[in-house]
């Protein structure tokens, strides 16, 4: 959790971007969408939501050394067909690759996104890869 002499949280890096202070950790362990969300949850934190473009870029910069293909904060409600961030928020920019978002692929739903070659890609839930968390801190 949080050190309260540094400010620092243990496996997370600190990120300041327009007033804000976010810390960001890359969960190695591939797991299902959900279980990555626990996982974050388990830290106090969610999924990455990558709501600006700014925000989009630091994270994209800070985790390009990786060859990335992980789970972000974005799902599918599937009544619907509209994707959204876990806190229920809509997208005010997309940064979908080629023919995304598809909806399905061999007659599999695709109702969570992946953040790969620094695009974003829909895929089935229970497809397992890595995952980045984020927790919001304090300026």
């Amino acid at each position: 959790m949080l050190n309260v002499h540094t400010g620092k949280r243990r496996g997370y890096s600190r990120i300041q971007y327009d007033n804000k202070v976010v810390f960001t950790s890359l969960k190695t362990r591939h797991s299902t969408w959900k279980a990555a969300l626990k996982l974050c949850q388990g830290d106090g934190g969610v999924l990455v939501q990558l709501k600006t473009k700014a925000y989009e870029k630091l994270i994209l910069k800070k985790y390009s050394k990786f060859e990335l293909a992980a789970w972000i904060g974005m799902v599918d409600d599937p009544d619907v067909n509209n994707f959204h961030w876990v806190d229920g928020d809509y997208p005010s920019h997309d940064n979908w690759g080629p023919r995304e978002p598809s909806h399905s692929f061999r007659s599999k739903k695709e109702n969570c996104v992946i953040l790969r070659a620094g695009k974003w890609f829909d895929t089935n839930c229970e497809e397992k890869y890595q995952s980045i968390c984020e927790i919001c801190g304090a300026p």
